[in-house]
């Protein structure tokens, strides 16, 4: 109330200031200000920014209801705020407190006048009352004053009288607090208790009263025993409290609570000694064991998403894959190679096909055992991945045939790089299978720039490439021409010819001549059915194994284009 009597005493005496002076000086500031810009724009013949400084300032300032601009005594130039309804002075009369008028130059002769309608004084005043007006000074420190006042005459009463820190009245709200709280004095002796911390820990009041805190049976959050000084004693310290605001509390009935703590400090003012701390309790124990049972749920549920990626994982090998050699399966393969394809055709972009084939496969899996055969087709696999690029396809097409795609690649890369693939099968690549087996492989290589309309056709052409390295030798590399089409021809009507010859006679028999005599002198094939061998064809045996038969058996059945379940061998010695 002193201070309160103060201010209005100043205020009877004038030593507040008048803000009423200072709005008419602001007016008159306003006034002036938009003539000078509005002459400025008159004397350039820019009426459009004229208008728009008017309406600016009507719109930007809430003292102003309207603004006009009168040329002589006759009628308004330009006007906006709805000027005709707020102005009622004349020309010829004085400006007001609310109605100011200010004359325009032209040349030195007074050209026109500048008219602004302002809220009235009284009015401006009360709307901004409750921002500005002394009174609000008034309540504002009258409101400050006495909250500083309590406050500073609790702490004198605190100081005065201790045993009376906490009154009955503040004891029966503090223990209506959901939270725990315990108080503690300077040397951590536990003053007060509220309610609910008795009930969560099973002490009473009257065990806790007169006991150090420290002295509980606190824990670590992660279950461990607390060592060392309780976190809050730092408070008591003048130290701010650490990040641990977890803590574990072993209660009279053998049960653990968890709480999220915190603490204050309770002093006489700055620079006073500390003389305890506040500390609140906030029961998390239920929180806990959810976000325990849900990260175990979590736990799981990441190791299942990993059995189920491995799993999918495994799933797309098995679906794309061959299981023998790793390489695209037919049908991945194809699903890729025809992607490349149309877009090769899309971008007009180069795009080569490589088929190759093991020569005399069925040969290894006769003469040294099927397993042989799979580490052969495993060890090509190997060679043909090593040596092509991220983006091309290389897939197993079946058997002991592969296909390779090489996007934008053209025919002679193609053909150089099928050539290097041949040298290093033929040259084992550093590996040996079984003593005295060497492989070799056949190549035919096509390319989109040849005519193929479709992916079938690179494939066919490619696939005829191929057929073409077998009839020349095999274990070389043969690219797709025009020219191809005529020798490919003739090899497929090669059976037909040898039907026509078997009609002439149920069997033939033709002599095989051997260089080693010591093995044998003579061994004739015998070739029941057959529809692909002519008469008088005669095969040069090197060998001085028997096992010779089976390749020069291979041989026939490419010749012939028969299976090998019709052909019937007999091989007689000389005794």
């Amino acid at each position: 109330m002193l201070t309160v009597s103060m201010l209005l005493l100043s205020d009877m005496f004038g030593l507040v200031p008048n803000t009423k002076v200072s709005e008419l000086q602001s007016r008159k500031v306003i006034a002036e200000s938009l003539a000078i810009q509005l002459a400025s724009h008159f004397l350039d013949g820019q009426m459009k920014a004229a208008e728009q400084v008017i309406r600016s300032v009507v719109e930007r300032n809430e003292n102003i209801l309207s603004a006009a601009v009168r040329k002589g005594t006759d009628g308004h130039v330009l006007k906006y705020g709805g000027h005709n309804e707020h102005w009622s002075l004349k020309p010829d009369e004085e400006s007001t407190t609310d109605q100011l008028q200010v004359p325009l130059y032209r040349g030195g002769d007074r050209w026109g006048t500048v008219e602004l309608r302002f809220v009235d004084l009284d009015d401006s005043e009360g709307s901004s009352t409750v921002k500005n007006s002394f009174i609000t000074v008034i309540l504002f420190v009258g409101f400050a004053g006495f909250c500083a006042y309590l406050v500073f005459l609790k702490r004198v009463m605190r100081e005065l009288h201790p045993d009376q820190v906490i009154p009955p009245r503040v004891r029966r709200a503090l223990d209506t607090l959901a939270e725990g709280l315990l108080i503690v004095d300077g040397k951590d002796n536990i003053i007060f208790s509220n309610a609910a911390f008795s009930r969560k820990t099973g002490f009473s009041e009257q065990q806790l009263v007169g006991r150090k805190s420290s002295e509980l049976e606190w824990e670590a959050a992660d279950g461990d025993s607390w060592e060392g000084e309780v976190p809050w004693l730092c408070v008591l310290n003048g130290e701010e409290l650490s990040n641990v605001n977890r803590i574990k509390l072993k209660t009279a009935l053998r049960d653990t609570f968890t709480f999220d703590f915190n603490a204050s400090p309770i002093d006489s003012g700055a620079g006073k000694k500390i003389q305890g701390a506040l500390i609140t309790f906030d029961d998390v124990t239920e929180v806990e064991i959810k976000n325990q049972q849900l990260h175990r749920t979590l736990e799981k549920l990441e190791q299942t998403q990993l059995e189920i990626s491995r799993q999918n994982q495994q799933l797309q090998l098995l679906a794309t894959r061959d299981s023998l050699t790793g390489l695209l399966n037919r049908r991945a393969f194809f699903e890729g190679f025809r992607a490349l394809f149309v877009e090769a055709k899309q971008e007009d972009e180069e795009l080569s096909f490589i088929m190759l084939d093991i020569d005399h496969f069925k040969l290894v899996n006769d003469q040294y055992g099927h397993a042989v055969g799979d580490k052969v087709i495993k060890f090509l696999a190997n060679i043909l991945t090593e040596s092509s690029r991220p983006i091309d396809l290389v897939g197993r097409f079946g058997g002991e045939e592969f296909c390779i795609v090489l996007p934008g690649i053209g025919i002679k890369i193609a053909a150089e790089i099928a050539e290097r693939l041949r040298l290093l099968v033929e040259k084992g690549h550093g590996v040996k299978f079984t003593s005295g087996m060497q492989i070799s492989s056949s190549f035919g290589v096509s390319c989109l720039a040849d005519g193929a309309h479709d992916l079938n056709g690179l494939l066919e052409q490619a696939d005829k490439a191929l057929y073409a390295a077998k009839r020349g030798g095999r274990n070389r590399v043969v690219c797709w021409a025009s020219d191809l089409q005529e020798d490919v021809a003739e090899g497929v009507s090669r059976p037909e010819k040898g039907e026509q010859a078997l009609k002439d006679t149920e069997e033939q028999t033709y002599t095989i001549e051997e260089n080693n005599s010591e093995a044998f002198d003579q061994a004739l094939i015998s070739v029941d059915e057959s529809r692909g061998v002519e008469k008088g064809d005669a095969i040069q045996v090197q060998d001085n194994d028997l096992n010779h038969a089976r390749d020069t058996r291979l041989d026939l059945e490419e010749t012939t284009g028969m299976p090998s379940r019709i052909l019937v061998w007999t091989v007689l010695v000389r005794p």
